[in-house]
């Protein structure tokens, strides 16, 4: 019985996150709600997107990217129906004055990207699976296996690129993590068409 009041609460939340979404009159996807950003390939984030306070009592970070991979699923026709994004939470993104160069935004921008990346990964993950409804632990072994994956790429492009400091580090994962993205754009194209 708790499964089926955790099910219908999944669902009902999620039925108010859409009805919270809109599109703004440039097609950018944003939630009202939180006002959360969707990636969206065609909308770089820009230094007005880093809305919140800076944290001044760290002197080594000179901005924050606040990214999450967000999912919602219920059960329906017997099969676990999902839905994943990539999101950059703009109340909780901040950025220092003497980091607002485009070389940082670079660096910020590609936290986000890789984020994108791997909310892809874990939906391709998920439909390989086809998980019926009475795998449901299996299913969110899954989500989390690919959150915590998500994570140590997050930790290792900081560690390696030393927070951007690496010139030649941060030029190899934005050549790595954009092919990446081009190559999964043209495996959906193959299989849209």
């Amino acid at each position: 019985m708790s499964s089926i009041k955790f099910i219908i609460s999944i669902l009902l939340i999620s039925a108010l996150l859409v009805m919270a979404f809109f599109i703004n009159k440039n097609n950018i996807a944003l939630a009202k709600v939180q006002d959360d950003i969707f990636w969206v390939a065609d909308r770089p984030l820009t230094w007005t997107d880093f809305q919140a306070e800076p944290d001044y009592n760290n002197n080594f970070v000179k901005a924050l990217t606040a990214s999450s991979i967000r999912y919602s699923y219920g059960c329906q026709e017997g099969e676990i129906v999902f839905h994943i994004e990539a999101i950059f939470k703009k109340d909780q993104s901040w950025v220092k004055e003497e980091a607002r160069t485009s070389y940082h935004l670079g660096h910020e921008q590609l936290h986000f990207d890789i984020t994108e990346l791997y909310a892809r990964k874990l939906r391709h993950a998920l439909k390989q699976k086809q998980f019926p409804c009475h795998r449901m632990y299996a299913f969110e072994q899954t989500i989390k296996e690919y959150l915590a994956e998500w994570r140590k790429e997050q930790l290792k492009y900081d560690r390696e690129t030393f927070f951007s400091v690496k010139e030649e580090e941060q030029s190899y994962w934005y050549y790595d993590i954009n092919l990446q993205l081009e190559e999964d754009d043209t495996f959906k194209a193959l299989i849209e068409n």
